[in-house]
């Protein structure tokens, strides 16, 4: 929880773009169109690329798969995220200099 959390949740809200609050599974990496993390240093980051790696002790008996890349290159849905995010937090924040 945090205001940059709180931002993401108000702006999708007020654009109508579905969320789901629950961890993300690997799985999900083939159906997303984009993907982003939120902090409140950086608000809003796009992530480009996810590299899925597997080691052997989490494969019983055998072989694990090769390391699988997903792309997210230039998602408008999170590039939109992103500016309104930021147009949010600076309609709510109070200046702390006079």
């Amino acid at each position: 929880k945090g205001s940059v959390r709180d931002s993401v949740l108000r702006v999708c809200a007020e654009n109508g773009i579905l969320l789901e609050l629950r961890p993300p599974r690997v799985d999900d990496l083939v159906h997303a169109s984009g993907a982003f993390i939120s902090s409140t240093s950086r608000l809003v980051m796009p992530i480009h690329e996810v590299v899925v790696n597997v080691s052997k002790e989490d494969v019983s008996g055998g072989n694990p798969p090769k390391p699988a890349t997903y792309h997210f290159p230039n998602c408008k849905v999170t590039k939109g995220i992103q500016d309104m995010v930021m147009e949010d937090v600076l309609t709510h924040c109070a200046s702390i200099v006079d």
